[in-house]
């Protein structure tokens, strides 16, 4: 005669079986490290996640994967018009062309990565619902996604940068360098906002003003060390040191002479990227279990 589960533990308690055999409860969260590995060993499902977006995005458009180029373009100049003649901050920088188009396509990657971001889990309920697998992924494939449809924006700061008589410089390098800590940062943010999105839904309506206001104050459009000269040393450190404002400086200074980011610069550039990731990461897994109701 066969002996049964419950037989052989004598009870018929659930937990108990589950405990005896081994068994785990759908949807319970991991700990954190087993979360990480777990999310490592998936990263091929973020990658092609990203991918697969750049391409939907390309083929929805007539000029496909041109219109990656001609965006930031069309951005720049918009922005050339209101800021840089009709508010007069051209003059902050004697190539300012080169000067608004590494700020602006600097701050469109970070405002689209932690709004799209925050949207992650409840833009993707049915997936959520239907596989297993960390949700982590999916904030980070939709910075993926952001940061693969960058690298043509080198294109067009390389180009600007020779039209503009910049020349070849060594320090073209720090543009990835720099994207690298960008997307470092935007992981974070983005797990942030998604987890704040999944409580309270409000919050992805409410994200787009917040963003706004940080681009006003970063420089994106000028030159915090000309604007913020006479305002006091604490908010000078604010304007020069928060995360936007290096990542920004940093960028510039790669396809712009004439300019050199302090030490502090880069201390911050890293502590931003480094600080949030690891920030984002432990806050998202915090809600692991609940992405399910969202």
């Amino acid at each position: 005669m066969t002996t049964t589960s419950t037989q052989r533990t004598g009870t018929t308690d659930g937990a108990a079986l589950a405990a005896t055999w081994g068994l785990e409860r759908v949807g319970r969260k991991p700990t954190l490290r087993r979360y990480v590995g777990e999310s490592w060993r998936r990263r091929h499902f973020a990658t092609e996640l990203a991918k697969s977006r750049v391409i939907a995005a390309s083929a929805e458009n007539r000029l496909g994967i041109l219109w990656e180029l001609l965006n930031p373009i069309l951005l720049g100049c918009v922005y050339y018009f209101a800021f840089g003649v009709l508010l007069g901050t051209k003059s902050d920088s004697g190539n300012f062309i080169a000067f608004l188009l590494c700020g602006v396509l600097s701050w469109y990657f970070l405002n689209r990565s932690i709004r799209q971001g925050s949207a992650a889990v409840t833009s993707n309920r049915q997936l959520v619902r239907s596989l297993h697998f960390p949700r982590l992924l999916l904030p980070i494939s939709i910075v993926l996604r952001q940061t693969l449809g960058f690298y043509s924006n080198f294109l067009v700061l390389a180009v600007i940068a020779l039209i503009t008589k910049e020349g070849f410089r060594w320090q073209w390098v720090l543009g990835p360098v720099d994207l690298i800590l960008m997307s470092a940062f935007a992981i974070g943010a983005a797990m942030l906002a998604a987890r704040g999105t999944s409580r309270w839904r409000d919050l992805h309506d409410f994200l787009p003003f917040g963003l706004r206001m940080w681009m006003y104050f970063a420089g994106v459009f000028f030159s915090v060390e000309v604007r913020y000269a006479s305002q006091p040393q604490w908010i000078q450190a604010v304007a020069f040191y928060n995360p936007a404002a290096v990542y920004l400086e940093i960028m510039r200074y790669a396809f712009i002479a004439g300019s050199t980011p302090n030490w502090l610069t880069w201390f911050w550039a890293v502590v931003w990227a480094v600080g949030f990731l690891i920030l984002g990461t432990i806050v998202f897994w915090g809600g692991e279990e609940t992405y399910g109701n969202a």
